[in-house]
């Protein structure tokens, strides 16, 4: 009995773990905006999906588009700094139906 009673505990604080975990782990945000491109599919992929996958936007237009800034490091020496490309994602009927891309 005492070791059903041990196993069912450590059963529970297992759940409890991992069910805390969601808002303390780090973001799964794709490396690029290449990378997040490559996992979504126009007429398929919803808000609610895009934002579970990749964590919160970094912007929320009231068009209900989603927005996310990444900084890329230039690799050349002649153009040394950093720039910021973005990608929205706009939503029609609750799926994605345009992705836009620029650079900065």
């Amino acid at each position: 009995m005492t070791s059903r009673l041990t196993l069912i505990a450590c059963l529970l604080a297992a759940a409890a773990f991992c069910g805390c975990e969601g808002d303390a782990s780090p973001s799964r945000r794709p490396r690029g905006a290449a990378d997040l491109v490559r996992q979504v599919t126009l007429g398929q992929t919803t808000q609610a999906d895009i934002e579970q996958r990749f964590g919160l936007a970094d912007e929320r237009p009231a068009d209900g588009s989603l927005v996310y800034r990444f900084l890329k490091r230039a690799r050349d020496g002649a153009r040394a700094g950093t720039e910021t490309e973005t990608v929205t994602l706009r939503f029609e009927r609750g799926v994605l139906r345009r992705i836009c891309r620029a650079r900065s």
